[in-house]
């Protein structure tokens, strides 16, 4: 029998200071062991292109669109069309080619190269949203270690680009700037973002001998920032 009983959600959780019910993290997992600043569930990303337009939804468009949009040849505009129905991962496209010939400047193979340059135009997904990843531009390091195919050695080349070289625009800069092999773009790109739509603001102000703790969660991903989440202690 618990000594404060609470009714069970049996849902998603609302706040990420709810882990705190769950069983099994105490008070000192949570706030001393970086749970409280590790992690979050208001993060999401935008179903967009980097420049905030629409992403080219392969499992709704048609070849007309992947011909005049992405310079698709025919033949390849048809091949992808057929198999993006059954698509659960983009990568799953590498490799294929169209029937027939190609006209000058078209596309008639799509290539890890290519997809890279273009993973941020398309998507899988219907709807405004998708699930966010991490930061490339501003996770730290023991967080960036926790996704597939990353250790000390394989982080280094993205770490010294994103202190030397200003920063990450897209994630297939991950491949094209050849900060990792083909392997660890394919497990990696799914799990990780460049643009961050909540940030967590953190405020602590002290008068005399009483002190206040601010914490705060700003959705900047619409036309306003709205304000998601609020906590203050003492």
């Amino acid at each position: 029998r618990l000594e404060y009983p609470y009714l069970i959600r049996n849902g998603a959780l609302q706040t990420h200071r709810e882990m705190l019910l769950v069983k099994g993290i105490a008070h000192d997992d949570f706030f001393n062991q970086g749970l409280e600043a590790d992690t979050t569930v208001y993060s999401y990303q935008r179903n967009t292109n980097r420049f905030g337009g629409e992403r080219i939804n392969l499992k709704q468009t048609d070849t007309t669109t992947l011909q005049t949009q992405l310079q698709f040849s025919a033949g390849l505009a048809q091949k992808v069309q057929e198999r993006a129905r059954d698509l659960d991962n983009l990568f799953d496209l590498v490799g294929e080619r169209g029937e027939g010939e190609a006209g000058e400047g078209q596309i008639h193979q799509i290539t890890l190269e290519w997809l890279a340059d273009h993973l941020e135009d398309l998507t899988l997904e219907d709807g405004p949203r998708q699930k966010a990843g991490l930061n490339l531009n501003t996770a730290p390091r023991h967080l960036l270690k926790t996704l597939p195919g990353l250790d000390d050695q394989t982080l280094e080349p993205i770490l010294n680009f994103r202190e030397q070289g200003g920063g990450f625009t897209k994630v297939g800069d991950l491949y094209t700037l050849n900060l990792v092999d083909d392997d660890t773009f394919k497990q990696l790109a799914q799990h990780v973002t460049v643009h961050t739509h909540v940030v967590r603001v953190i405020s602590r102000g002290t008068v005399g001998q009483v002190s206040r703790r601010l914490e705060a969660c700003v959705d900047r991903g619409g036309n306003r920032p709205v304000l998601v989440y609020w906590h203050q202690t003492e």
